[in-house]
């Protein structure tokens, strides 16, 4: 158990580091980046040197309102791009200068709302603070900014948002409120830096997405219309997202990576990439990240590792004004998001160090060692068993969902059901090896005993998830410490890389059936 007081200080840590941790600091360089990068487009565009005169001109609030805006944004970096590099499909010249003659308009009429929220009758928010960001609907008019924006999440997704409920409307400002109440101040210093939060559906190119964040729509975070039902749940996931905004807007006046570029995400062809091993590869191997999104990844888990362990701790204060932690949408585990942070700090430094800039590194040293502060029983160095083995019961999960939504279709159902039993029995027999290579003779034959006891029941759309779940479970007993399974006794192959092995060959091979 984690003690509530020390959680608390070192959220203060993360709020409060001068440069990684400060809000104020970061939105102060951010808005410096920006606005040098007007001035070069001034050089050509009139309306980009107006823009840049009434943003010297006006207050503080105003700028982070504006410089926050996620169309204002992307018109500055297209109109960039453009001009250094003479290639963009996404906005042209005068789309841009369309935005920046525009916002002017918006700051010369002293709005005390961001230039997109303009083409809104009632705008809603996120909550009442002035760093709650505003929720997007479709309803917004089809001016610059509404068009635009729509584009641009067109772009990057291929499907467009949702407009919110009221009651959805009232999820999202009830999960902001319980982040407020676990992470007071970590709660403000993530949410300044996410000004629109959009609901999507999930259909299309939003699919399969719970929430999402990327470096080209900088400023705004997706949230799955369909899981809005469990604040803890909200409450992770706006946390999720708004650090991934922060971080953006570190790197945008920051040496974040050592190779850079505010007009890309993926910086520089042949770097190295590090398997994110508890996600499924999919065809086109998407668990491998390059090491931007890795330090996003390890930015975020450490702060999770922290919302979740104070979540577990107070759970049982929270839950009659809540509702329950542990509902049909669980929050991540506090444990499972220590482990993922070990792990991806491990990786920046062995396998991502010089593909990072001086912030970057420093940055990665500064979490670590919060990391340290906060877990007094990390994983051994090097150790992934543990990792694959969540992958492993994500993939079973996907299984049981599949196998759900084929339903009643009798030859599709046979042939699927046909297909898992064969990588069932492979894997099976791969646990067998591993337990005798161990020698542990006691613990392989009763997974004998359960697996004939399995073999004998009515098969059901979850025999694939229950024989994967005791897989699981023995290879986990007989690990020392939950984490490695130790050195073989009897082959020469190890008990870990055998684990590996079959993780990663049974998830090619599931890609295959499920896609069939």
């Amino acid at each position: 158990m984690y003690d509530i007081e020390s959680l608390t200080l070192i959220e203060g840590v993360l709020a409060t580091h001068a440069a990684f941790g400060r809000s104020d600091y970061i939105h102060h360089q951010l808005q410096i980046a920006y606005l040098r990068r007007l001035n070069k487009i001034a050089v050509h565009l009139p309306s980009a040197a107006t823009l840049s005169s009434a943003l010297h001109e006006t207050d503080s609030d105003s700028r982070y309102r504006v410089i926050g805006d996620t169309v204002v944004r992307c018109a500055i970096q297209r109109a960039l791009r453009q001009l250094e590099v003479g290639v963009d499909h996404e906005f042209s010249l005068d789309q841009c200068e369309e935005v920046f003659v525009a916002t002017t308009c918006h700051l010369r009429n002293a709005s005390s709302v961001g230039p997109s929220q303009s083409g809104f009758p009632a705008v809603s928010r996120l909550g009442p603070d002035p760093w709650h960001g505003w929720i997007w609907s479709e309803d917004h008019a089809d001016d610059v900014f509404g068009r635009l924006f729509r584009h641009v999440v067109k772009e990057n997704y291929t499907d467009a948002l949702s407009t919110p409920t009221r009651a959805e409307r009232d999820s999202l400002a009830k999960g902001a409120q319980l982040l407020k109440v676990l992470l007071p101040s970590l709660s403000r210093s993530a949410l300044s830096h996410a000004h629109t939060i959009a609901v999507f559906p999930a259909v299309g190119g939003w699919a399969g997405k719970a929430s999402s964040s990327q470096f080209r729509i900088s400023g705004t975070i997706f949230i799955n219309r369909e899981a809005l039902q469990s604040p803890w749940w909200i409450a992770e996931h706006l946390l999720h997202e708004s650090l991934h905004q922060k971080l953006y807007d570190f790197r945008h006046g920051h040496s974040l990576l050592a190779c850079d570029s505010p007009n890309h995400e993926c910086v520089c062809d042949g770097a190295p990439t590090v398997c994110s091993l508890w996600n499924m590869p999919g065809s086109d191997k998407a668990n491998y990240w390059d090491t931007h999104r890795v330090i996003a990844a390890f930015h975020v888990y450490v702060h999770l590792a922290l919302l979740c362990a104070l979540a577990e701790q107070r759970a049982e204060e929270l839950e009659g004004i809540y509702g329950r932690r542990d509902g049909l949408l669980k929050m991540t585990a506090s444990r499972k998001a220590f482990e993922r942070a070990h792990y991806l700090g491990e990786q920046l430094k062995d396998t991502c160090w010089q593909e990072l800039g001086l912030a970057g590194k420093r940055m990665t040293d500064w979490l670590i060692s919060v990391l340290d502060a906060l877990d007094p029983l990390p994983p051994p160095r090097g150790a992934y068993v543990h990792l694959l083995l969540d992958r492993f019961q994500t993939e079973a999960t996907r299984v049981e969902y599949v196998m759900t939504e084929i339903g009643s279709d009798r030859v599709k159902r046979d042939a699927t059901a046909a297909a898992l039993a064969e990588l069932t029995d492979h894997e099976v027999e791969i646990t067998r090896r591993i337990l005798a290579a161990l020698n542990a003779g006691t613990e392989l034959e009763r997974f004998d005993g359960a697996v004939t006891q399995h073999s004998v029941e009515p098969v059901d759309q979850f025999a694939f998830s229950k024989v994967r779940r005791l897989i699981s479970q023995t290879l986990l007993a007989v690990s020392k410490d939950g984490y490695g399974l130790g050195r073989a006794l009897t082959q020469s192959v190890e008990p870990d890389q055998l684990v590996k092995q079959m993780v990663e060959g049974s998830s090619r091979c599931l890609e295959l059936i499920l896609a069939s």
